[in-house]
């Protein structure tokens, strides 16, 4: 413990024995120093107190309201910690217009800027959202890609683009592929391949006749919902090398092989040509088509098989028509004359498998041709 330290005496004592004792020096310097002690404290000169103006200016307003919207990089307001990933949901939440959960555009802006969970919960909605973008995106452009070499999809159809195609085949075409499937395993996908091509087909052909165009809009998908699934499934279905050594001994195979390419060709040119949508492949599959039919033989099918390579040199031929006018027109004549058919009968029974006639103005049909040249 710390002592204070003593006072100053306000008395001084001094000893003296006789009368005499009060002039010695000794006593008279006490007596005056106690006595001069305050004067001389008086006189003494103080130092001068320096002082320092100072100058207060008045603080400005603090902003208690949250902005109306704010930059998704700026970490400044949020009330939980934002990696790259929340960022990313942030930025997605904010800026794009197709999003339709919103919560940051209106009032609940201020709730989740104060909310850990209320940000929270909104970040898992756009979680949601931007997972189907992505997935459609990558899905989309897995497709665009694999078709351009006719290789097998990296990506499977997501969810909302793996709707039940309805059945909706021509009853000619129903009766073929029951035929060839109730004999050859193999011919039972390309009954679901010629439903994806049916339904574009009615879909296209109905739209157009109500001059419905939906898939104008730079944002539609219609295009993607279409054209996706018939395509993905296309290019998923074994080619005759991928097969094992007893499925490739059957001689319809290669047949198989060109209504693939034939179906594949046709979706390119709907494309290219009525919804006005990039389509490089083309060239890839007549190439493809070109090497594969000289090799097909035609000597081991029945009337089933060659209804249906029938169907496929024709539509092979129209939709060559602008680059090599005239293809496969020997090997349509072949086909007729096993089939013992005239120029009328090959057109109806093309149209009853599959009528393509929306791309009639686009690509005359070889037909015409042959009848042309076989009139006297």
């Amino acid at each position: 413990m710390k002592l204070s330290p003593p006072a100053e005496d306000d008395f001084v004592f001094v000893n003296v024995s006789r009368p005499d004792d009060i002039k010695s020096a000794s006593t008279q310097r006490t007596i005056r120093r106690h006595v001069m002690r305050d004067i001389g404290r008086s006189r003494r000169t103080r130092p001068e107190r320096r002082t320092w103006p100072v100058a207060l200016k008045p603080l400005e307003p603090v902003v208690e309201h949250i902005p109306a919207s704010i930059d998704p990089c700026n970490t400044t307001f949020y009330p939980v910690p934002m990696s790259d990933r929340a960022l990313q949901l942030m930025h997605f939440m904010t800026t794009d217009r197709d999003y339709v959960f919103r919560p940051f555009r209106t009032v609940w802006f201020s709730m989740a800027l104060t909310d850990p969970t209320a940000i929270l919960v909104a970040l898992a909605n756009a979680a949601m959202f931007l997972d189907q973008r992505l997935r459609a995106q990558a899905y989309q452009l897995d497709v665009v890609g694999s078709v351009m070499e006719d290789s097998h999809p990296r990506l499977p159809t997501p969810p909302e683009f793996a709707a039940q195609v309805p059945d909706i085949l021509s009853p000619s075409l129903r009766n073929l592929l029951g035929d060839l499937a109730a004999r050859y395993d193999c011919f039972y996908d390309i009954a679901t391949a010629f439903n994806h091509a049916s339904f574009i087909i009615q879909y296209t052909d109905g739209s157009l006749c109500h001059s419905q165009t939906p898939w104008g809009g730079e944002d539609n998908l219609t295009i993607i919902e279409l054209f996706g699934p018939a395509t993905h499934f296309l290019l998923s279905m074994p080619r005759p090398t991928e097969m094992d050594s007893i499925t490739t001994d059957i001689p319809v195979l290669p047949l198989r092989e060109v209504l693939r390419l034939a179906l594949l060709l046709l979706l390119a040119t709907l494309k290219q040509d009525v919804f006005l949508f990039t389509a490089h492949e083309c060239g890839y599959l007549r190439w493809k088509l070109l090497t594969l039919i000289p090799q097909l033989d035609t000597a081991e099918y029945d009337n089933s098989c060659l209804k249906l390579y029938l169907w496929a040199l024709v539509t092979a031929s129209q939709l060559s028509h602008s680059t090599q006018p005239a293809m496969y027109l020997d090997q349509i004549r072949s086909v007729m004359d096993l089939l013992g058919m005239r120029g009328k009968e090959t057109s109806d029974l093309v149209k009853s498998i599959l009528s393509i006639d929306i791309l009639e103005s686009y690509a005359p049909s070889p037909l015409s041709e042959l009848e042309t040249s076989s009139c006297p």
